[in-house]
C-alpha cells in the first residue's frame, strides 16, 4: 500500500471511530448515521489536509513536520465539517459538541500520526543498518 493511501485510510478510520462511538452513545449505529456524520468530516479533512500537506509521506514521516500541521489543519477541517453536518442535520453546533469533536479527533489523529512517523523512522533506520 502506498504511504499516502495508508495515511488517508488511517485518518478516515480515526474519524469513523469517533462517529461510530458518538452514534452508539446517542442514536444507534447505522449506515445512514455514519454517512451523514462521517462524510462531512472526512471530506473536509481530505481537502484541508491536502492543502496543508498532511498526506505527503515525507512530511508525515517526520514528527516535527507533521504534528504542527495536524494541530493547525484539524480544527479548520473540523469547523468546516461541523458546519456541513449542521446543514445536513440541522443541529450539532453546541459548544460542548464542537469542543469534544475537535479535541477528541485531534488527539486520535496525533496518536495515529505519531505511530506512523515512528514506524517510518524505524523502517528507515533498519534499511540503513
Amino acid at each position: 500500500m502506498k504511504p499516502r493511501t495508508a495515511l488517508i485510510i488511517g485518518d478516515a478510520a480515526v474519524i469513523t471511530f469517533f462517529v461510530l462511538v458518538g452514534l452508539n452513545n446517542h442514536e444507534g449505529v447505522s449506515l445512514t448515521g455514519w454517512a451523514r456524520n462521517a462524510i462531512p468530516f472526512t471530506t473536509s479533512w481530505l481537502v484541508v489536509g491536502s492543502v496543508l500537506g498532511v498526506f505527503r509521506p515525507k512530511i508525515a514521516g517526520s514528527l516535527t513536520s507533521i504534528l504542527p500541521r495536524i494541530v493547525l489543519a484539524w480544527p479548520i477541517a473540523a469547523m468546516i465539517g461541523l458546519v456541513a453536518r449542521y446543514l445536513i442535520l440541522g443541529h450539532g453546533l453546541e459548544v460542548s459538541f464542537i469542543v469534544v469533536t475537535i479535541v477528541t479527533n485531534l488527539v486520535l489523529l496525533l496518536i495515529v500520526r505519531t505511530v506512523y512517523a515512528l514506524t517510518r523512522r524505524a523502517a528507515r533506520e533498519e534499511a540503513n543498518s
